[in-house]
């Protein structure tokens, strides 16, 4: 799976890079910056801190969350889908009437049959 930037962060990426004044901040410009925008900024003991640097490492991690929760969900279906198999096999019964039985959505449903 391939995971671009957003509009948003390209917008971003392209204004830092036009102002060079923003490039390096103050720390407390930079606690504020992260207390307005409720976004944790990493700051360390130097006097200023590489904006681009925050940026890209701020993308980086909401990168590897989306990963790893869609990691998640994948394992949710493929788990679902052995449950529905395990269920139709030991009770003889359709892959319907165990989803309906199961009360799975039906948008999960469909997603399910196009497992099997």
């Amino acid at each position: 799976m391939k995971i671009t930037k957003n509009k948003a962060q390209c917008e971003l990426d392209a204004f830092l890079s036009k102002e060079s004044s923003l490039h390096d901040l103050d720390i407390e410009a930079t606690r504020v910056i992260s207390v307005c925008t409720n976004t944790e900024i990493i700051i360390d003991d130097s006097e200023v801190i590489d904006m681009c640097k925050t940026v890209q490492d701020m993308t980086d991690k909401a990168r590897q969350e989306d990963r790893l929760e869609s990691s998640e969900k994948a394992r949710l279906k493929l788990s679902l889908m052995n449950d529905v198999k395990n269920i139709m096999d030991s009770f003889k019964v359709s892959v319907d009437d165990t989803m309906k039985a199961l009360k799975i959505k039906k948008e999960d449903q469909a997603i399910l049959m196009k497992m099997f």
